[in-house]
């Protein structure tokens, strides 16, 4: 599993609108495409994840929430009320936690 990864597709799907269209029309063939151009490959969980928009299982993965709500917001609004997903979205990454974002191990000796 790798962080980066899913920060990188959840990034280029909010950021990118033609990446971001296509994976509102069609996000299997979308995240296919993007391993294809990137020369990237995301887990088989990875992949589900993306695809199924379960951001509830990406906050676990280590999905930076900021690109994750990016994300979750451009592909699920208008389809969804933003009301509806902030609530929902709230509801399934409160018992979560706070993540571990973190990109390099701590240094020894906690400083």
């Amino acid at each position: 599993m790798s962080r980066y990864l899913v920060n990188r597709v959840l990034r280029d799907v909010y950021l990118d609108d033609s990446v971001n269209a296509a994976f509102r029309a069609e996000p299997t063939a979308c995240v296919s495409a993007w391993q294809d151009r990137t020369g990237r490959r995301l887990t088989g969980a990875e992949r589900a994840a993306v695809v199924a928009g379960d951001y509830a299982a990406l906050y676990a993965m280590g999905a930076h929430p900021y690109l994750l709500w990016g994300f979750c917001e451009s592909t699920m609004v208008p389809a969804r009320s933003r009301a509806e997903l902030v609530a929902d979205y709230r509801e399934a990454l409160l018992p979560l936690g706070y993540p571990d974002v973190a990109t390099t191990p701590a240094p020894a000796g906690g400083g």
